[in-house]
């Protein structure tokens, strides 16, 4: 969703930069705690870190609730240290950006649950830098100091993405086929389980976002190739969507 922003960004020759922590830390840290963190990854942690927000804590452990089952999460003490291991990490890179950009100002692109409440980034990057701001959330539900703005979208209706019919695993920054389903377009070109995406209309595929990203920009009825590897060899597969692929 982000990506029209990112591109019109690059476009304009605006300046970018990555806030978050290494995710390999924060997934330690919510199945382990900080305290597994080797001497090395510690050297990546904030300099500071405020644990002492009550209703911060208890917001995070209703979505704790939600996600425990589906991700396995066995500790919310652990998950709420990779939260706000994430949000400190986003306001001291914030922090640090502007230091060095005095006259800059800068807009932080995060979800909801990072800037409502002004609990996550924006408290923490005040808390280093004593500078005015402004929070603006979407398609929240209007409570008292939730945020300055928020904004209701309508939902755009049209074309998604067309769909392959296949489950993928992710392993190792490939992209490989679970199963195909049947009387679907992987199934039609003979996509098999075991292949390996490597490339889909001349787009390198390391993960499944590679590859959703990849397919929604494919036009209906254009002929496109898809790179596999399967069983060591090198294949090229000619594919295209007709509009029945795509769903609206």
């Amino acid at each position: 969703m982000y990506k029209p922003i990112i591109d019109y960004v690059k476009q304009a020759g605006i300046p970018l930069i990555a806030l978050n922590i290494e995710p390999t830390i924060t997934h330690k840290v919510v199945k382990s705690g900080i305290h597994s963190l080797t001497t090395e990854e510690q050297q990546h942690l904030p300099a500071a870190m405020d644990f002492s927000n009550y209703q911060y804590r208890q917001d995070l452990y209703q979505v704790y609730l939600i996600h425990q089952q589906q991700f396995e999460y066995q500790n919310f003490d652990y998950f709420f240290q990779s939260q706000l291991l994430w949000d400190e990490t986003m306001a001291q890179s914030a922090h640090q950006y502007l230091l060095a950009h005095p006259e800059t100002k800068l807009v932080v692109l995060a979800g909801n649950g990072h800037l409502m409440y002004r609990y996550g980034i924006p408290e923490r990057l005040y808390r280093r830098y004593d500078q005015p701001f402004t929070v603006l959330i979407q398609d929240e539900k209007m409570t008292k100091g939730i945020a300055d703005y928020v904004l209701l979208t309508e939902a755009i209706q049209g074309r998604l993405s067309p769909r392959l019919g296949i489950w993928l695993e992710e392993k190792n920054n490939q992209v490989i086929v679970k199963a195909v389903g049947e009387e679907t377009p992987a199934h039609q070109i003979g996509l098999q389980a075991g292949d390996v995406i490597t490339q889909f209309a001349g787009q390198e595929i390391q993960s499944s976002a590679d590859l959703k990203l990849a397919l929604f920009y494919t036009q209906p009825n254009k002929a496109i190739t898809i790179q596999t590897i399967r069983k060591g060899k090198k294949l090229n597969q000619d594919l295209t969507l007709s509009e029945e692929a795509y769903f609206h």
